[in-house]
């Protein structure tokens, strides 16, 4: 294989490069996990559960990307312009929006931000855990509500033809 066959292969398939991203974070927090003495093995079973499942949600956008890449010939460019209302490319951002919405569930209402601040180490690579208090509880929800804004954001902006991108 030459040059030009990873070039033209990398052009068609960028979208791998996330789904591995994701899979080697996994791989990077399960590692640093066997380290951790957790409480119970229940304790230790839930968290890798609820990793394995950020994992799969995060990658799943990308994994829908690149079916519409091999299937049906849907290039980045239709990803970035909704308005135009490619079948692939609302499925994609259907499951971006589901995922933004179990996402906010999850740091809201069923303890996701305890889980952030109880393993803020094992999932940042830090030494020590903060302590568990209200301050970074209400800190955690705003800056998770202020990350899931992000994309929905862009993507209305997107929607609207907000950047007037030429067909």
């Amino acid at each position: 294989m030459n040059v030009w066959w990873w070039i033209r292969f990398w052009r068609r398939f960028w979208w791998m490069l996330p789904i591995i991203g994701h899979i080697a974070g996994f791989l990077l927090i399960s590692h640093r996990a066997r380290k951790r003495k957790f409480d119970t093995t229940d304790e230790e079973k839930h968290f890798h559960k609820v990793v394995l499942r950020g994992t799969i949600i995060q990658s799943l956008p990308w994994v829908i990307m690149l079916i519409a890449g091999i299937f049906s010939g849907a290039s980045s460019l239709d990803f970035i312009r909704p308005f135009l209302w490619n079948p692939w490319v609302i499925v994609t951002y259907a499951i971006i929006y589901a995922s933004l919405i179990y996402c906010f569930i999850w740091v809201f209402f069923t303890g996701g931000a305890d889980f952030l601040i109880k393993y803020y180490s094992l999932l940042t690579g830090g030494d020590e855990d903060p302590p568990l208090d209200r301050t970074s509880r209400v800190g955690i929800r705003i800056l998770m509500a202020a990350l899931l804004m992000i994309p929905a954001t862009l993507f209305i902006a997107l929607l609207f033809n907000a950047f007037n991108i030429s067909h």
